[in-house]
């Protein structure tokens, strides 16, 4: 239902997206009444609503939450999301819960609004909120639009500029200089400019800034940061509009790349010998003649010699097997190939041996050949290659016990073969003999000779000692710490085989367990391969579900149980499911062989099999509970939708009635309308009410005095034209209830002031014996003579009775908070309810 007006740059366009075609008219009608400046275009679902703002702008856009095909939060989600638009975007709708109103905000909603009570009111209030809503839009856009002007001609500079105030805190600064310290430019903000860059606790010395903070004019200058980078500092005072020095910017450059240049211009012969000082291995420089022209500091460490003492030497003075004539072949070599690597060892002062690896290099020193000779000792190296054969015979013991461990399927077959292959990994195996206990059975090597020159280590099962490990020489021939450690391995890797060969009896009974089990359950099962999704194994009971059978169902995806719609979101769920090891759907669609739907409740995880990793679901059919629930949301929706928005549309245009001349017949007539419209409010209220009682699940302690004075507040100006006093007077802090405790105490507050009569309502609380007491009276006219029927559904009494509902859902309310509910009367003759909750202290006692 589209409006026929144009959009006017001026003017305030509004777009209002309704499915009641009622609600739309009388919303424009009451909005472009209220502002001149409104153009308000109407349209009756969302899908209209996204064609229209595909094609033109809108000042403000004001949609309702439940309609057909796309609700108020899917559209706000198009919105926002796919057309990115960012205008204001108020939801107005009937539905007052609090979960809606959150996901609305979330999503991106300017506010939200709820339908219901005097027209002229709420579409006074709509009408300001979308004015006020398009102001700060549109300021917010100005402002937008200023800084990114301002943004975007400072980070395309690769000055480093910053704005300080005048104690040199960062007030804002450039791209640049953010990235100069690794950090996001918002982050320097509220930091010290001298703290950032120069690491110090006060200002730099001399520095060009401070200065033209102080002089009032700008100043330039040269500063080092502590990384000893260089940089070019300009300062430029900023003045307020008194004249007074308010700020300063900061304009950086590096130079660090100059400094080095000039640096490296006048670098020198000293720096030269340090470089080669600081090299831990032994360094020469010879000539081609074999003299030493220069020597580092680690020759003279490692040789013993002095400098003085090394220079009047060549390579044969410090090496036995290098002859002259070796010396003048191998440079000779060196000057034809460039280089030359070979291994010898070295003489100290004090005739101790050293062997090195000499890497040799032909090089121009001070404009001649020369050889730069690097020594480097391999000591170390040669231990390590000792170290390593003695390393292999235990490599290949350990090697052969995990090949074991594969080809026999028994431990005492593994133990029996484990002890033959000892006596090889010995220092002298035609000596050696060995023995392994384990249990009560006793392998040893077939030529086994017990000895008195034996070692023993313990084979350790679960942390229990099961058995040892023995190794006998004949003779005496005497155990080197190899082989002591070699035998204590060989416990230990024979202790960890024993466990896994336990493990894996211990797995297979399980597995038997576990497939009755999955083969019998009552709920639908299914293994997946973890990486793939591929399933695995089916049970019975999702074959029959489903009507598939086991070889039809082995090899699917999983995704491909699901409606063919959602397979793509299935899939992003498997990944979910992959990446956390759990996830669980109260509410999924799978499809049958047949394509039928049928509606579960499917929970996943994964977990390990030995090393692999596998996924498991566990699915149940909930689709009769399902349909169940859908039917009772349909009738729901019907009731606190479409039914409140006629009603909501009957109230409207009846306010508009009163506003024309009425003959006196009709007057009455009409103010008789009038009451039905309000009783039918008040009991569609009370329905939705009752449903809300339904899905409130779990109670929480609710601090009880500031409910009482918040409905009191709300009552109060109703009590007032009825010439009513309310007071309240009690003790008591806290109960356990819900959100409805609030419905419970307003329903019963307001039924005394719209029926009682009288002129005061007391409400009174306090604590007896873990429980709370809420006691509310007035000095009416009082209750029935029989107050058994009074918390019945549908009770009315009287020509001003209400929905019949009232009492009846105070009571539901009351029960569902494990609490009681009494009627009585008061000590002034009128009506008097109490209402036994329990506190926090008894919900303990109880649990």
């Amino acid at each position: 239902m589209n409006s026929e007006v144009g959009l006017v740059q001026d003017d305030v366009n509004v777009l209002l997206v309704d499915d009641e075609p009622g609600i739309l008219d009388l919303a424009k009608i009451y909005l472009e009444k209220e502002e001149e400046d409104f153009v308000v275009e109407t349209v009756l679902s969302g899908k209209e609503a996204v064609e229209l703002l595909e094609e033109r702008d809108y000042s403000c856009i004001v949609s309702d939450y439940q309609m057909p095909e796309m609700n108020g939060l899917e559209l706000l989600e198009v919105v926002r999301e796919d057309l990115e638009i960012e205008v204001p975007f108020i939801m107005f709708t009937g539905r007052g819960r609090e979960e809606v109103a959150m996901k609305a905000l979330n999503l991106g909603a300017d506010l939200y609004i709820q339908k219901g009570g005097d027209p002229n009111s709420q579409y006074a209030v709509l009408a300001e909120a979308i004015k006020q809503e398009h102001k700060s839009y549109k300021t917010e856009m100005d402002l937008i639009q200023s800084e990114r002007e301002k943004r975007l001609v400072l980070d395309t500079t690769t000055e480093l500029i910053s704005y300080m105030d005048t104690d040199l805190t960062i007030r804002w600064a450039n791209r640049a200089a953010g990235e100069s310290v690794g950090m996001e430019p918002g982050k320097l903000k509220g930091e010290k400019c001298y703290d950032v860059w120069h690491d110090r606790e006060k200002p730099c010395d001399n520095c060009p800034v401070q200065k033209a903070l102080e002089t009032g004019l700008p100043h330039k200058g040269e500063v080092e940061s502590p990384d000893g980078r260089h940089w070019l500092v300009s300062g430029t005072p900023v003045f307020d509009e008194d004249g007074e020095v308010d700020g300063v910017i900061e304009a950086t450059l590096e130079i660090t790349g100059l400094k080095k240049a000039v640096s490296k211009l006048e670098r020198s012969r000293d720096e030269y010998k340090n470089l080669l000082d600081a090299m831990k291995d032994t360094v020469w420089v010879i000539d081609m003649e074999g003299n030493f022209l220069e020597v580092n500091q680690s020759a003279v460490d490692n040789l013993g010699y002095n400098e003085a003492e090394l220079l009047e030497m060549g390579p044969e003075d410090i090496d036995r097997s290098m002859s002259s004539e070796e010396v003048e072949r191998k440079l000779k070599r060196i000057r034809e190939e460039g280089n030359l690597v070979f291994n010898t060892t070295h003489l100290t002062k004090d005739g101790d041996e050293v062997p090195v690896e000499v890497s040799n290099n032909l090089i121009k020193y001070e404009g001649e050949e020369a050889v730069l000779s690097v020594a480097r000792d391999i000591t170390t190296r040669k231990k390590s290659k000792r170290k390593l054969r003695e390393r292999v015979k235990e490599l290949d013991l350990l090697y052969s016990l995990s090949s074991l461990e594969e080809e026999e399927e028994e431990v005492e077959g593994f133990l029996s073969r484990s002890v033959e292959l000892l006596p090889k990994a010995m220092q002298y195996p035609s000596k050696c003999n060995a023995k392994l206990a384990y249990r009560e059975s006793v392998f040893k090597t077939k030529r086994y000779v017990k000895t008195n020159n034996c070692i023993k280590s313990d084979i350790v099962v679960n942390g229990d000692e099961q058995g040892f490990v023995e190794v006998c020489y004949e003779g005496q021939t005497g155990f080197l710490d190899e082989e002591r450690r070699l035998l204590d391995e060989l416990s230990h890797r024979v202790s960890n085989v024993i466990e896994r060969y336990l493990s894996k009896e211990r797995l297979a009974r399980s597995e038997e367990r576990y497939r009755r089990l999955f083969e019998t359950a009552q709920d639908g099962m299914l293994i997946l391969d973890s990486d793939s999704g591929v399933i695995k194994d089916a049970n019975p009971y999702i074959q029959d579900l489903l009507g598939y059978r086991h070889d039809e169902m082995v090899g699917k995806r999983l995704w491909e149980l699901g409606l063919p719609q959602d397979q793509e979101e299935n899939k992003q769920r498997f990944d979910k499911l992959v990446d956390e090891g759990y996830i669980r759907y109260e509410d999924l669609p799978l499809q049958t062989k047949d394509e039928e739907e049928v509606y579960v409740e499917f929970v996943s995880n994964t977990y390990l099999v030995g090393d692999e990793r596998v996924i498991q679901c566990n699915i149940r059919d909930i689709t009769s509970r399902k349909k169940a629930q859908e039917r009772r949301e349909f009738l729901h929706s019907l009731l606190r939708h479409d039914l409140m928005n006629k009603i909501q549309l009957i109230k409207g245009y009846h306010e508009l009635i009163r506003e024309t001349e009425l003959p006196d017949p009709a007057k009455e007539y009409f103010k008789k309308a009038g009451k039905a419209v309000n009783k039918s409010i008040d009991m569609t209220e009370k329905i939705k009410t009752l449903y809300k009682i339904d899905e409130e699940t779990e109670t929480q302690i609710i601090n009880l005095n500031p409910v009482i004075k918040n409905v009191i507040s709300e009552l109060q100006p109703h009590a007032q034209q009825k010439n009513m006093e309310i007071t309240f007077s009690g003790k008591a802090d806290k109960v356990v209830a819900g959100p409805l405790i609030k419905e419970l105490l307003k329903n019963l507050i307001e039924n005394s002031i719209r029926h009682s009569g009288g002129t005061e309502i007391q409400i009174e609380t306090k604590v007896t014996e873990g429980d709370c007491k809420i006691t509310i009276e007035d000095d009416g006219k009082g209750l029935p003579t029989t107050t058994k029927k009074l918390f019945e559904k549908g009770y009315k009494e009287g020509d001003n009775a209400g929905s019949g509902l009232g009492l009846y859902y105070v009571k539901t309310i009351t029960k569902r908070y494990n609490g009681e509910i009494m009627a009585g009367e008061s000590d002034e003759g009128g009506a008097k309810f109490t209402i036994k909750l329990r506190t926090p202290t008894k919900q303990k006692q109880i649990h």
